[in-house]
């Protein structure tokens, strides 16, 4: 029994020397293993990234289109100050109606914020009278703003996006 012991103590001892097998088992990751996982992120990050960008411009158009809402409340305020008449700029709007001239800005657009209301990222219609069909456009993007269509303000105050083929 005795002699069994010291061979079991003699062959773990022998086990527990310090060689290559030993240091590997209490390392962390090789390198190749790491460099799967990073494949495999890169991999998923590729499948995610369209989905993110649709998303990303989604709330930039929508973010245009409450621009176009706080447009259409500073219309609504200037035509009940002037006798039902529409404003013959954007221009007639900053400063008395709209404090802010990044309103002014669409957010898909890469210019900077304009210096002037009318120097901004949407169109505005002028001549309208106080007769005008609320479905008729008001104010709406500049072409280019949005990848694949345009932000449209209507005079009864919707504000929506319309596809390339649609207008």
């Amino acid at each position: 029994m005795l002699i069994a012991l010291s061979t079991l103590s003699a062959s773990s001892s022998s086990m527990q020397r310090p060689g290559r097998n030993a240091r590997r088992g209490s390392s962390g990751f090789t390198l190749v293993e790491l460099m799967v996982v990073i494949a495999i992120i890169g991999i998923l990050a590729a499948f995610l990234a369209p989905g993110a960008m649709r998303l990303r411009e989604k709330a930039r158009r929508s973010k245009c289109q409450n621009n176009l809402k706080q447009i259409f409340y500073a219309i609504s305020a200037y035509r009940d100050d002037h006798n039902e008449q529409y404003p013959t700029s954007l221009d007639q709007l900053y400063d008395a109606y709209v404090d802010d001239v990044e309103v002014f800005k669409c957010p898909s657009s890469a210019h900077p914020v304009p210096a002037t209301a009318s120097a901004g990222d949407y169109e505005y219609r002028s001549g309208l009278s106080p007769a005008s069909k609320s479905t008729e456009p008001l104010v709406q993007d500049k072409a280019g703003n949005h990848p694949d269509g345009v932000n449209v303000l209507r005079v009864g105050g919707q504000a929506n996006f319309q596809s390339e083929g649609e207008f």
